[in-house]
């Protein structure tokens, strides 16, 4: 990927896409005005041109907590391309729907429903897959999206990131906050959870201010069916708490 970004060319598309996504986040949280089936929506299309800038989307993903090897070794498992003269289809798919290689060797890439973070490591994916074909093309697209969302769940650290990209955090989302906050302040509530998806999606956010470090996420995502007794589920959040006090992490769980 680094040949491919080092290329020298003249560029088109000049908006970069670790700025796009940041926008996109703030205007998601903006502009919802409600929760459906877990999901805030952003259902207008959204069309957007921007170039792959490597260093700064990677600073993205850190700073949303989200290992980006793991995910696009997942991607590759998931997303498996109908190849196209100019590029390739996604068949079954609700998020990447097709890329296409245009004459300026630029990218179309389609995508159907995604989260704002999501782009960046769905772009880092289509492109090695291009490149492991033998495509030749420059890391700038433009992209089609039908309809943005965001995880309810995530919001707590969604906030925090985009206090951290310097926004302010919409009125929408303040809202959000303080209900997940009120349901979900003690850890016991985030531990029986069963859906690893969500789970980590709560623990992501405790790692992100600190209270938490990746080893304990870890711990609790990968909890077994006879760990979800009510004693043993009492006795991880004692273990997590003193473990984050023996780190010298601030809790507030």
């Amino acid at each position: 990927m680094d040949m491919l970004v080092n290329t020298c060319f003249k560029m088109i598309y000049e908006m970069p896409l670790s700025t796009v996504v940041k926008k996109l986040m703030y205007q998601v949280m903006k502009q919802s005005s409600h929760v459906v089936e877990g999901f805030i929506f952003f259902r207008n299309r959204t069309i957007v041109k921007a170039h792959y800038d490597e260093e700064p989307c990677n600073d993205v993903l850190k700073a949303m907590i989200i290992n980006r090897d793991n995910v696009l070794t997942y991607l590759r498992r998931k997303y498996i391309p109908t190849w196209k003269d100019d590029g390739a289809i996604f068949k079954d798919q609700s998020c990447i729907q097709k890329v296409k290689i245009m004459p300026d060797k630029t990218l179309y890439i389609h995508i159907g429903n995604s989260e704002p973070h999501k782009i960046i490591t769905d772009t880092i994916h289509i492109m090695r897959l291009l490149e492991d074909h033998g495509f030749d093309f420059v890391p700038e697209i433009k992209y089609y999206i039908e309809t943005l969302k965001i995880a309810f769940q995530d919001t707590l650290l969604y906030n925090v990131c985009l206090v951290e990209f310097g926004f302010r955090v919409p009125a929408p989302a303040k809202i959000y906050e303080r209900q997940l906050k009120l349901k979900y302040s003690n850890m016991y509530e985030i531990v029986k959870i069963k859906k690893r998806s969500v789970k980590r999606k709560f623990l992501r956010y405790y790692v992100k201010i600190g209270q938490l470090d990746w080893k304990q996420l870890r711990s609790v995502v990968n909890m077994n069916a006879e760990d979800y007794i009510h004693t043993k589920m009492v006795q991880r959040v004692k273990d997590l708490r003193q473990e984050s006090i023996d780190k010298g992490y601030k809790i507030t769980f």
